[in-house]
């Protein structure tokens, strides 16, 4: 499965993330909060600071890490881009 991590308190995060649920038809990426268990325990897996909310991170099922920009666009991307969808 592909893993995308976000801050769960941040209100625009949490918009994203139901911007991608409702274009995500081949239901490719689960979602957890930085700051729940499952979300701090990824965290360590991948070497990073458990508390570090400073981030979106998707982790591909390969256990390939993209952060940031790179991770947005990677998961935007895999829903058919935003041509189109944000007029």
């Amino acid at each position: 499965d592909r893993v995308v991590l976000y801050d769960g308190v941040c209100n625009m995060c949490n918009g994203w993330v139901n911007y991608v649920l409702a274009r995500d038809k081949k239901a490719q990426f689960k979602f957890a909060a930085l700051q729940g268990d499952s979300g701090r325990s990824l965290l360590r897996m991948m070497g990073r600071e458990e508390d570090d909310l400073s981030t979106l991170v998707l982790l591909e099922s390969d256990q390939t890490v993209h952060i940031r920009s790179e991770a947005v666009l990677r998961v935007v991307s895999a829903c058919g881009g935003v041509v189109g969808k944000c007029a």
